[in-house]
């Protein structure tokens, strides 16, 4: 039985001073200032940039990434896909880290969080804000969320599969923490941070490859099958994006990370399906 914790995505409240504040996953709450004048001027005009910087990073995820996880040097890495796993932890690790000193936060505050305006906004933010943590129990309860998750999930996809679904998982949260909330006639102007739109993907893709799988909040049983564990947690981050209640999480984060893992684990399952069925007809059956 996994043990299942509570993945959380933050935005931040204020940034009156430089050191950091407490924060869950792309939550680091800034005092806006509602007047941004990129913003203001458009409220999709300048989304073309994240949208086309996403669209690029899914396709050399596709195209490219799988040629470089397939090279000599990292046969150690196929063979083992957990110790990407590990890899992504000591990443996180290290994002928290470098919060911490002055001489790198600078760096921090302009690749670390996820802005939502035009003026502060940078394309490599929607992959450094989900491998950046402010708050120790924020990083520690992304990464044991991963750890559970993620280690099963990477031996079931492979290497170059997990590696490529959590990348898209991070960049798309981060798209669809910007543009969830313009679609549900919402204004979000708080920079956000964490990982847990990715690990809501990994989440969502092993309950999607194994539904019946029976979880435990903490060290409490769960009477009901991963699947509708996934689905329950995808409903309350819908509702909160929409009802606007349970404030200080990157709830659009959350589901656009869930949505990521469902589709992998339909082209996971339909791979799995095909290559059965291949085999079968090689043996004649």
């Amino acid at each position: 039985m996994l043990r299942l914790g509570l993945a959380c995505r933050t935005q931040m409240r204020s940034f009156s001073s430089s050191r950091s504040l407490p924060a869950t996953h792309r939550d680091l709450q800034h005092m806006w200032n509602k007047q941004s004048s990129g913003w203001n001027r458009s409220r999709w005009g300048w989304l073309r940039k994240p949208l086309l910087f996403a669209a690029g990073v899914v396709a050399f995820d596709y195209f490219v990434l799988p040629k470089i996880i397939d090279s000599k040097p990292l046969a150690p890495i196929r063979r083992h896909p957990e110790f990407l796993v590990y890899g992504i932890i000591g990443l996180n690790t290290l994002g928290f880290a470098l919060w911490r000193l002055p001489q790198t936060s600078r760096f921090m505050y302009r690749y670390g969080l996820l802005q939502k305006t035009a003026r502060d906004f940078n394309s490599w933010q929607m992959i450094g804000s989900a491998f950046s943590h402010q708050n120790f129990w924020h990083l520690a309860i992304n990464m044991f969320v991963l750890y559970q998750f993620g280690t099963t999930v990477s031996r079931w996809m492979g290497a170059s599969t997990f590696l490529e679904s959590y990348i898209d998982g991070c960049v798309l949260s981060s798209l669809g923490s910007m543009l969830l909330p313009l679609l549900a006639k919402q204004i979000s102007y708080l920079p956000s941070l964490g990982a847990s739109g990715a690990v809501f993907g990994a989440f969502g893709t092993f309950c999607y490859l194994a539904p019946h799988a029976r979880l435990a909040l903490w060290f409490i049983p769960l009477p009901i099958g991963a699947w509708w564990v996934f689905l329950a947690t995808l409903g309350y981050n819908a509702a909160a994006m929409l009802g606007r209640f349970g404030g200080g999480m990157d709830y659009a984060g959350h589901v656009a990370g869930s949505l990521v893992g469902i589709a992998y684990g339909y082209i996971v399952s339909d791979r799995m399906r095909r290559a059965r069925e291949y085999r079968l007809k090689r043996m004649g059956w």
